[in-house]
């Protein structure tokens, strides 16, 4: 009968309170002995102790390289808590409706585009304490090499027209003419040996360092060969 006119809470490291039904926060891991004297209106008391286990936050942490189009993100889990802790799950939100549970370290995820994924990791100890941590990552766009040369005559020049394109980002290139030699010029030209189908790579790198290869065949012409046979005559005779 009656009411509890006054709560005096000890939290076991230095706080105290006074309200009811208190929350409290505590800085360090450990066992902390919180004690609770409750007084009626009439001056009664009574007084209790209980030890309460504040358990290690793991932290969540991985590192990653950016990549081309047509590479895989390797991630790299750096998560750590302290000791008396475990983390037992890890889940992976890879931005892009993918996603991967169980306790996987270090995955591999593929993007199908180029772009900015948010990638989410979240990780959980064996007390179910729970710790998330959200990085972006950058997909880029892969160049896309092509060119236009039109048939030439063998021993004559060939003009070679860059059609390469990219998203995002500039390019640099490199020609090799069947072997017979390369340039890095945008619109280079090359008189090649020899006649027939020849095959003619164009490498295109960005400037993120994506690379990409296109090899197709250009058509050299043989040139005739002149030739004709007379017989010897007299003077006034046709020859």
């Amino acid at each position: 009968s009656g009411t509890i006119a006054d709560f005096n809470w000890n939290f076991g490291d230095g706080s105290f309170s006074k309200n009811g039904n208190p929350t409290h926060a505590y800085t360090a891991t450990g066992n902390y002995p919180v004690s609770l004297l409750a007084i009626s209106a009439f001056g009664c008391r009574d007084s209790i102790t209980k030890t309460i286990t504040v358990n290690p936050r793991p932290t969540a942490n991985f590192t990653f390289k950016n990549t081309c189009q047509d590479t895989a993100v390797k991630f790299v889990d750096g998560s750590s808590i302290a000791t008396g802790g475990t983390i037992t799950s890890r889940f992976w939100n890879f931005g892009d409706g993918s996603t991967l549970g169980g306790n996987t370290l270090n995955p591999s995820h593929a993007y199908a585009t180029a772009g900015t994924y948010t990638v989410t990791l979240t990780v959980v100890s064996n007390n179910g304490c729970a710790s998330t941590i959200v990085r972006n990552v950058t997909v880029y766009t892969l160049p896309e090499p092509n060119y236009v040369a039109n048939p030439v005559c063998q021993n004559s020049a060939m003009t070679f027209i860059n059609t390469s394109s990219i998203g995002v980002g500039a390019m640099t290139y490199k020609w090799d003419f069947a072997g017979q030699g390369n340039s890095t010029l945008t619109n280079p030209s090359h008189t090649f040996t020899g006649f027939g189908l020849l095959n003619v790579s164009l490498t295109a790198t960005s400037s993120q360092g994506c690379v990409k290869t296109l090899t197709k065949s250009v058509q050299v012409w043989a040139n005739p060969i002149a030739n004709f046979t007379v017989a010897d005559v007299c003077i006034g005779e046709p020859s």
